[in-house]
């Protein structure tokens, strides 16, 4: 994997989500059952609402940040192929796991929410 392949793939998942996953064949199984799309797509709103605020400083930003990032990386397991489950970091492949990921979306947007009532 590349920098332009990672990138593609980020990009395709972000618009699958920007379109609330209408084009993607939700893969569920039982590892990855718990994963709801209809919140899943939420929390990726909310975030991108958070990043279009212009705050790039403030703490928000950055929950949303990684928030989205996660987010994209449940929809690369779970919607495009097995060549994007694999994620790379500073010129190393990683595999993505889509629970693992979808919990941590899940925690980010709980801390978000949070940062938001204070």
């Amino acid at each position: 994997m590349n920098i332009s392949e990672n990138s593609q793939y980020n990009s395709e998942a972000a618009d699958l989500l920007h379109s609330r996953l209408a084009r993607c064949e939700w893969k569920v199984d039982e590892s990855t059952g718990a994963i709801e799309k209809a919140e899943l797509v939420t929390m990726f709103r909310h975030a991108c609402d958070v990043l279009h605020s212009g705050e790039e400083r403030s703490r928000h930003f950055l929950v949303a940040d990684a928030l989205s990032a996660s987010c994209i990386r449940v929809v690369r397991c779970l919607c495009l192929g097995s060549d994007a489950s694999y994620i790379l970091i500073r010129d190393q492949v990683y595999p993505l796991d889509a629970l693992d990921q979808y919990r941590n979306a899940v925690r980010n947007y709980e801390h978000l929410l949070s940062l938001v009532k204070r």
